[in-house]
């Protein structure tokens, strides 16, 4: 519920502390996560993410995670470190074809991002080389 956020952390921590092999864990460990996010703390986000991932690596939840870092670098506009976030998704050996096609389409995306930015920057380098030898 709305409000009831650190009651809520303090469950999902208890749970992941009682109960580390529990099935819920995974997931208590991506809702905390989802909380850090929904309060606009992404670097908080992002260190439970990978908290998830290390933790429970074979997870389903580890996979959406690793997914979710790379959203949150794509929506910082920060391409690398998503093209990166994502590369460790797709060398995962447990995923769907679902999360491959998934992570695929993402990659391709902040690839595309990536190569636009390095066109543009050596378009205005040679601009920039052009205009000196003119002078």
């Amino acid at each position: 519920k709305a409000g009831h956020t650190d009651d809520a952390l303090g469950g999902y921590r208890e749970l992941v502390h009682e109960f580390p092999e529990s099935q819920y864990a995974p997931t208590a460990m991506f809702n905390i996560a989802a909380i850090y996010d929904g309060r606009g703390d992404p670097d908080a986000t992002i260190a439970a993410l990978r908290d998830l991932i290390r933790t429970y690596p074979a997870a389903h939840e580890a996979i959406e995670g690793g997914l979710y870092i790379a959203a949150l670098m794509a929506d910082h506009k920060q391409w690398g470190a998503a093209h990166d976030a994502l590369t460790d998704v797709l060398a995962r050996t447990n995923l769907t074809w679902a999360d491959r096609l998934e992570g695929l389409a993402r990659d391709g995306y902040a690839e595309l991002e990536l190569g636009g930015r390095a066109r543009r920057a050596r378009s205005r380098g040679r601009r920039v080389a052009q205009g000196a030898a003119h002078r």
